[in-house]
């Protein structure tokens, strides 16, 4: 049996629902809310208790400091590439698969080893993965959301104070050849096609 309760760091919870109106809506402070959470699990016997901390890497791990009844803490506020290596704080597991979509992580359980209970692996989502037609479907839904909140793609929310704006990859390689060059070799030049071209 495994209990999963799951928070936003401050600087996420704050992006994610700004100013609260709504009575039916309280946030609080992960360390606040988690105690109750964890009680409440705990009444259920599980075998295994796990937070998903979309926080920080240092947030993730003082929530480990402060709350080692979490067997594991899976967090997405790592860096963007993480070397795939589990951490340990106390008693506490914690893995990163990294961010913008790049990473699967793999997790095993083994309960009745002593020595090591999770074994966790990164797997790149890269071609080898056909599209998933609900994927696709969330971004179009996504890129939708964008068009009627009137954002533009690749353009800062908040205007540069120098009056300068996005100019594009090719702007930049008439300066820096080489590197251009190269660049476009890469599959980075093709990373927001799939986003840009619905």
């Amino acid at each position: 049996k495994i209990g999963v309760t799951s928070i936003l760091g401050k600087d996420r919870g704050e992006n994610a629902v700004g100013e609260v109106s709504s009575p039916d809506l309280k946030i609080e402070e992960a360390k606040a809310a988690l105690p109750a959470a964890i009680a409440s699990m705990k009444e259920q016997s599980p075998d295994l208790l796990v937070l998903l901390s979309h926080a920080s890497k240092e947030e993730s791990k003082a929530l480990a400091e402060q709350f080692p009844e979490f067997d594991l803490i899976l967090t997405a506020g790592g860096v963007e590439d993480p070397n795939g290596i589990p951490e340990k704080v106390g008693k506490t597991t914690i893995v990163d698969v990294g961010h913008k979509g790049k990473h699967a992580g793999v997790l095993g359980f083994y309960p009745d080893d002593t020595e090591q209970r999770f074994r966790f692996e990164l797997v790149e989502l890269d071609r080898r993965f056909e599209d998933n037609e609900e994927m696709i479907e969330q971004i179009r839904f996504h890129q939708e959301r964008l068009k009627l909140e009137q954002l533009a793609y690749l353009e800062p929310t908040i205007p540069h104070e120098s009056g300068a704006h996005f100019v594009g990859a090719e702007k930049c390689g008439e300066c820096h050849t080489k590197a251009y060059e190269k660049w476009k070799t890469t599959r980075h030049a093709q990373a927001t096609d799939s986003i840009t071209h619905s």
